[in-house]
Parts: C-alpha cells; structure tokens; sequence
C-alpha cells in the first residue's frame, strides 16, 4: 500500500509541477513577444526570461530526478543554475 500512495504522491506533484511550467512559459511568451515589439523600453523583460526559464529548468530538474533519471535532471539543474546566474547578471546590468 505505501507504493500505491507514493505514486499517487508524485502524480499530484508532477501534475502541479507541469501546471507551473505552463504558465512559466505563457510568462516567457509575453515577456519575448513585449521584447520583440520595443526592446528598448522592455528591457527590464530580460531578466524576468532568464528567471522563469531559470525556475522552469528547475523544476523539470526536480521532477526527473523523482523519477531516478540522474543525468537528466542533473542537465537541467545546471542549465537552471546557469540561466538564475544570467537572471542576476540582467538585474546587474540593468542597475549599473
């Protein structure tokens, strides 16, 4: 029994976690489609793409790695750590 509720455990995970990444890349769209018509005034858009790209990588990570796929969610915890370092690199360029 404690397999069965496991499961059903990670289902209602993997589902919520699939419901953030949806609206982490509806985020990205708006963000890239106001880039795209006056970049020069949306710049501040920039990091919010890096950051919700960032958080998207992560938890694609966390859910591959629930699931024993180690290199995998290794790749896509690096690529999420590497886009929350240009995240925090577009704020500081944007201050400076």
């Amino acid at each position: 029994m404690p397999i069965d509720k496991s499961r059903r455990t990670m289902r209602k995970v993997s589902s919520i976690m699939d419901i953030i990444n949806t609206i982490m890349g509806m985020v990205i769209l708006a963000c890239g489609v106001l880039i795209l018509i006056d970049s020069k005034d949306n710049e501040g858009l920039f990091p919010i793409v890096f950051l919700a790209a960032a958080i998207m990588n992560g938890l694609m990570g966390m859910k591959y790695y629930m699931r024993r796929e180690r290199l995998r969610s290794t790749a896509l915890l690096a690529s999420s750590a590497f886009l929350a370092l240009l995240c925090i690199l577009g704020v500081a360029g944007l201050w400076f």
